[in-house]
């Protein structure tokens, strides 16, 4: 659950990342990054997350408390290569093939939360579960997880 690959992408020469939870397959994607931002992309993760489930008032709990007990990112070159194989189809499915993105674009404003929205929970993502191909749906899949992930800890934790 704690574990995110990122890879970066262009679009319309801007710098942007892509990033997927190894459990899940649950993906956002944040437009036009800096250098000088990379040091905030857990945080800007953490509020994409919680703007996704926003309705949701279990899994903004289980978020915060996410949040709180594992506050700090840490980064080092991305070697699985089950994500790394994830993260290019996605790259190649919805930015090179079909140029997804430009069709969530009204009077000049990028919807991203749209994005992320339609990606999580619009998309089947397969994933090996004890040894077992499944599909799942990201953003449904996550919140299992999620839940199963803080079942039975302590409450003060």
């Amino acid at each position: 659950m704690l574990e995110w690959g990122i890879k970066i992408f262009y679009m319309d020469r801007r710098k942007c990342l892509q990033a997927m939870n190894f459990a899940s397959r649950f993906t956002i994607y944040i437009f036009d990054i800096h250098n000088d931002d990379i040091q905030y992309i857990g945080d800007v993760i953490a509020k994409y997350l919680l703007e996704l489930y926003k309705d949701d008032k279990i899994m903004v709990e289980y978020l915060k408390r996410l949040f709180e007990k594992h506050s700090v990112c840490i980064y080092s070159n991305l070697t699985n290569k089950s994500i790394i194989s994830a993260l290019n189809y996605n790259e190649t499915i919805n930015v090179d093939y079909c140029d997804l993105f430009h069709e969530y674009i009204d009077n000049n404003v990028l919807k991203t939360i749209d994005i992320n929205k339609d990606v999580n929970w619009n998309n089947i993502m397969n994933i090996y579960i004890n040894g077992k191909k499944e599909y799942v749906v990201p953003g449904k899949y996550f919140k299992e997880l999620l839940i199963d992930f803080y079942k039975g800890v302590n409450q003060n934790e």
